[in-house]
This record gives structure tokens, sequence and C-alpha cells, in this order.
């Protein structure tokens, strides 16, 4: 149970010590202008507030779920900032 409890404790702390841990543990290959876009502006503006529009095919679902991906695992607690 130690065991089982240290690796969910590991996991969960992850992300602090590996930024891209969701382009490390998914199963696509993103390429540069995703993780820049992810990772760069839209991680780094917090509420997000925009629209993510691209050109066709330029891979605007792998950028959504990479954002979501380590939005989720950043998240101190599972409610949103500012709910009373």
């Amino acid at each position: 149970m130690l065991r089982l409890t240290s690796e969910a404790y590991r996991i969960n702390l992850a992300h602090i010590f590996d930024p891209y841990l969701a382009v490390h543990t998914s199963a696509i290959e993103p390429v540069p202008h995703q993780i820049a876009a992810v990772y760069q502006e839209m991680l780094a503006r917090l509420p997000l507030r925009y629209i993510l529009a691209d050109d066709p095919g330029a891979g605007k679902t792998i950028m959504t779920g990479l954002f979501l991906n380590s939005r989720q695992r950043r998240r101190p607690d599972k409610t949103e900032s500012g709910a009373a």
C-alpha cells in the first residue's frame, strides 16, 4: 500500500520536474509549433481567453489535448478558481 501511495504522489508532482510531461506521456509526437503554442502561449496565459485558430491540419486537436492534459496535471484541486 505504501508503494502505491508513494507512486501516486510521485505522479501527482511529476509536472514540477518535467514541464513537458504531457508530451512525454502521450502516444503522439507533436511538432515544434504545437509544443510552443501550448507551453509558451496557452499555459502562460491562464485563465485562457482566446480562440485557437490555425490552418487545417496544423494540429489544433493535438494542441488542445496537450493543453488540457497539462492543465489538469498542474491544477492543485479539481475546482476552478473563483468558485466559492
